[in-house]
């Protein structure tokens, strides 16, 4: 411990500190007395930085104290002469250069120069915060971009995670309702998550380059990237007109039916297996009329197959005189007896019925025909 000298002759200064004094016999003064322990304390009080420093004591070098503040200084300033003077820095010790940059020793007994080519000083903070670190941790404040991994809300309990967005600054008076409001809500804890994701915005703008993802036209068990127009255009539309209701689902059952409804009822549309024709077979349907029912050659609306001959069916209307006579319309034989039909049409005439009377009808008509044959 350094003190102020306590032995015989000393004196005490203006600061109160007791000092030692020369001697001086003419004024009779005695002078301070020189005692080891005032002489070692001095010797080791400076000899103590000095060998804490790594140096080793040299009674003909004056500046190994100087050395030794720098040294075991708050942060020096790296030196080489220093470094040499101590066999270089410990391990952990930490300098600043002249820039100020301040540098972490990787090494015991380092003699190299920090930033040197080789060197084996690193940069203090870079195990600690550096931008790549803090990008990788930290929203910007002033924009940019995130990228990597993200996790929001929490993932041992269930909550409600709510992001605003705003765009328009502050308003004229009150608080700012945001432009965007995006909710994932709905979790149960113990299962799969399947919560909610609701947007809630003024306007949902796809009409530049925005897309979403809907099922694909022709394989619904994927998504395809569709713009909204171009899904707009693709899918049939339902705008129902009252009383009607609008379809909300249409598939096909098991029986290769289609199926439809609005949520409360699923009508289910015939096939064409459901009819009592062969497959290939068509029917048509069609009504003709005219002046005259002697012999009529009437042409079907669209030909069957070349070389078939379809079955045709007939209904005429009663003769026109208060429909008190019956008619029937018959398809017209040929000289060997056989029926005059072909694929592109028939020939047919009528007969009129009374209580007393039969006879041809040569008279206005409406036919009704129904023909059923192989389809062209």
């Amino acid at each position: 411990m350094v003190d102020y000298t306590t032995t015989s002759g000393y004196v005490t200064d203006a600061k109160g500190r007791r000092q030692f004094i020369d001697r001086n016999d003419g004024l009779d003064i005695q002078g301070t007395y020189l005692v080891a322990k005032d002489r070692n304390q001095d010797r080791n009080s400076l000899l103590g930085p000095v060998v804490a420093s790594g140096q080793i004591p040299d009674a003909d070098n004056d500046d190994q104290l100087t050395i030794a503040i720098q040294a075991l200084g708050s942060i020096p300033l790296w030196s080489q002469s220093v470094a040499d003077a101590i066999k270089g820095y410990p391990l952990g010790t930490v300098v600043r250069d002249a820039t100020p940059k301040y540098w972490r020793s990787t090494a015991d007994k380092n003699l190299t120069t920090p930033g040197a080519d080789g060197s084996e000083w690193v940069d203090f903070l870079s195990d600690a915060t550096t931008q790549d670190w803090a990008n990788k941790q930290f929203l910007p404040l002033v924009g940019g971009n995130v990228t990597g991994a993200m996790d929001w809300g929490s993932k041992t309990v269930a909550s409600t995670v709510t992001h605003r967005f705003w765009s328009a600054g502050p308003p004229a008076e009150g608080d700012a309702a945001p432009d965007a409001t995006l909710t994932i809500a709905g979790g149960t804890p113990g299962t799969a998550n399947k919560g909610t994701m609701a947007l809630s915005t003024g306007v949902f703008d796809l009409s530049e380059t925005g897309q979403v993802l809907v099922p694909s036209i022709l394989i619904f068990g994927g998504k395809d990237a569709l713009n909204a127009l171009t899904a707009e255009g693709r899918y049939v539309k339902s705008v129902p007109v009252a009383p009607n209701k609008r379809i909300t689902d249409i598939w096909e059952n098991a029986d290769g039916r289609l199926v439809f409804g609005d949520g409360t009822t699923a009508p289910i549309l015939a096939c064409l297996s459901d009819l009592p024709l062969d497959p290939g077979q068509q029917i048509q349907t069609f009504v003709v009329s005219g002046d005259n029912s002697g012999i009529v050659t009437t042409k079907f609306p669209v030909a069957f197959k070349a070389g078939t001959v379809p079955r045709v069916l007939l209904r005429i209307n009663n003769e026109p005189n208060s429909n008190a006579w019956t008619r029937v319309a018959h398809i017209a034989l040929d000289a060997n007896y056989n029926e005059v039909i072909d694929n592109t049409g028939f020939t047919w005439a009528a007969t009129y019925f009374t209580s007393n009377s039969a006879g041809n009808s040569a008279v206005q008509f409406t036919l009704t025909v129904m023909a059923i044959g192989e389809r062209q």
